[in-house]
Parts: C-alpha cells; sequence; structure tokens
C-alpha cells in the first residue's frame, strides 16, 4: 500500500533533519513535510475517505437525534407537569365538591329536623288551642244545662 511508503518517507525525513542548535528539537523541511502528507492524503483508499464521512454524518445524526430527544423529554417534562397540576385541580375540585356535598346534606338534614320539630309545634299548639276549645264548649254546654234545670220556666196553658 503507497500510504505505508508515504509514512516511511515521512520517518526518514525527520530521522535525517539535523538537530536544533544545542537542542533534541529537529529542524525540518515543512514544505517537504506537508509534501509527503499531501500524497500521504491522495493516496487513502476511497473507503477509508468515505469511512470518515459516514463517521462526521454518523456525529451530525447523533447530534441531531440527541437534541430531537432533549427536545422531547423537555415536552413531555412540561406535559407531566400540566397533567400533574391539571390531576391536582381536579383532585382539589372533587374535594370541594365533596365538601359542599356534605355541607349541604347536614344542612337539608338540620332544615328538615327543624321543619318536623317546627310542624311538630305547630300541631302541639292546634292540638292545645282545640283542646282549650273543647273545653270551652263542655263548660258552656254544662253552664247550659245548670240554667235548664235551675230554671225551670213555667208551664204556660192557655186554654
Amino acid at each position: 500500500m503507497k500510504v505505508f511508503e508515504f509514512i516511511e518517507e515521512l520517518e526518514q525525513e525527520i530521522n535525517m533533519s539535523p538537530n536544533a542548535f544545542l537542542s533534541k528539537k529537529k529542524v525540518i523541511e515543512v514544505d517537504i513535510v506537508m509534501e509527503i502528507i499531501q500524497d500521504i492524503k491522495n493516496s487513502l483508499p476511497e473507503s477509508i475517505i468515505e469511512a470518515d464521512g459516514t463517521l462526521q454524518e454518523k456525529s451530525r445524526i447523533l447530534s441531531d437525534a440527541q437534541e430531537e430527544a432533549s427536545s422531547i423529554v423537555a415536552g413531555a417534562d412540561s406535559k407531566v407537569t400540566e397533567l400533574v397540576e391539571e390531576h391536582e385541580l381536579t383532585q382539589l375540585a372533587y374535594e370541594k365538591a365533596r365538601s359542599i356535598l356534605e355541607s349541604a346534606k347536614k344542612n337539608a338534614r338540620e332544615i328538615r329536623l327543624g321543619a318536623n320539630q317546627y310542624a311538630k309545634d305547630v300541631l302541639q299548639d292546634v292540638q292545645n288551642y282545640l283542646n282549650d276549645y273543647l273545653d270551652a264548649v263542655k263548660d258552656d254546654s254544662a253552664q247550659l244545662d245548670v240554667r235548664k234545670t235551675v230554671k225551670k220556666e213555667p208551664e204556660v196553658h192557655l186554654d
């Protein structure tokens, strides 16, 4: 493979380059090294270039997918929060309705008991009134009977 030949050429260039003054660093001809690197790139098989493009596309797709997933999760979190709040409001409404219903039942029971007691009191008053009236009628009837016996009117005979 030609790539390996260019890599060996690059190594030779580095190894044959002189050391910098009083240093272990090498002084290399940049133009020569750049030319070898360009030769390496040009001799790479098409499949490696395609693989590199595929890797870049994979990275872009993963990035897009992560953004979309984050958006979906954020939307789901928002919807869950909304549903929880709605559920809490519904629960509060049911509790309020239950409370109002219990209060209404209690008031109705108290009104019914009060109405029964009132009706009973009115009937008792009517009964007392009627008893007093009946007693008065009996007394008046008895007085009429007493007058009748005490004062008998003479019988008048007209012949």
